[in-house]
């Protein structure tokens, strides 16, 4: 048996490190306040977090994609024992990380515990593979928080994405997104969609389902419309901070994304893209969907270039397709 590769262990456990430090940033960013503990404390016991499916792996989960970053899986050079004592060193590893973002957070506050986490935070390595390249799409291995098409997928169906969608627990739509989003609200906002729609579009524009990626989307489908009125983006965009309940509630910098979808659906496409539900065959390729509605991947590469030098050290903006 081959011994394991000490730099490459190193290389994967700071990997995973990375991705908790994150992973917990995000929670801490997602949680009503006051329940930032306990919601973190659901995490060390592996349980499901804000009552929806799990947006991201446990560390258990992530110890073993860790590992398996060091190991294949089909490595058989390596036995079962040996892969399991490398998992329980990049867990340990991970589970630290964890406990002491706790004991942080339990002494001096969340915003101590985001500003240390932010401190230390490597978006750069969590996208990328062992040698270095970017990693621009995900199924997500059905976790609805790591799941994004990116723009290199032009010969695939629309179906094939939509169908890779992963399950997420009905939580149900409340109110408050009701009224400005459902197309079927007296006072829907312009851009509003169904949410089959909504989930085309977010394929279309290469995004996945983060509050970023949702604030952006939504952007763009209000400042394609042809009544978009500036009053409209101010409503929404206070909705979005103060009205929305979490996990739909948007607030802080990536909001700045709910400005740039506005701005590039205001310059790009076909107008009235909320309209045109259904006007395409779902079998066609992403190529032929995006030449139908008039949007290019350079146009889209270059938005999510400026993006992610705006909206820094967070998920979304590390795995834009730039």
């Amino acid at each position: 048996m081959a011994s394991l590769n000490q730099e490459l262990e190193y290389s994967a456990t700071q990997w995973a490190i990375a991705w908790e430090r994150q992973i917990i940033l995000e929670i801490l960013r997602d949680t009503e306040p006051t329940h930032e503990v306990t919601t973190l404390l659901q995490r060390v016991n592996e349980r499901e977090v804000r009552n929806v499916h799990p947006a991201f792996p446990s560390p258990t989960q992530l110890a073993s994609q860790a590992a398996g970053r060091c190991v294949p899986p089909d490595d058989s050079g390596r036995n079962s024992s040996d892969r399991i004592s490398l998992e329980q060193r990049i867990a340990n590893a991970v589970d630290q990380e964890l406990n002491e973002s706790i004991a942080i957070l339990k002494s001096d506050g969340p915003i101590a515990l985001c500003e240390r986490l932010e401190l230390f935070i490597q978006t750069e390595i969590l996208f990328r593979t062992p040698s270095g390249e970017f990693i621009e799409s995900s199924d997500g291995s059905g976790l609805w928080g790591m799941w994004y098409p990116g723009l290199d997928n032009e010969n695939v169906s629309m179906q094939t994405l939509l169908d890779s969608l992963p399950g997420v627990e009905e939580v149900g739509i409340p109110k408050e997104v009701q009224l400005f989003e459902d197309p079927m609200s007296t006072i829907a906002l312009p851009g509003a969609v169904s949410l089959a729609w909504h989930d085309a579009i977010h394929i279309l524009l290469g995004r996945g389902l983060l509050d970023q990626d949702e604030a952006f989307v939504v952007g763009f489908t209000m400042g394609n419309s042809s009544s978009f009125r500036h009053e409209d983006a101010v409503t929404l965009r206070n909705a979005f901070s103060h009205s929305y309940p979490e996990p739909f509630r948007v607030h802080g910098k990536k909001l700045l994304a709910f400005d740039l979808g506005i701005e590039a659906g205001r310059g790009m496409g076909v107008q009235d893209i909320a309209r045109h539900e259904g006007c395409f065959s779902n079998s066609a390729t992403l190529r032929e969907w995006r030449d139908h509605f008039g949007i290019t991947e350079d146009s889209l590469r270059a938005v999510y270039a400026r993006e992610s030098m705006m909206i820094t050290k967070t998920l979304e903006s590390a795995r834009l397709p730039v």
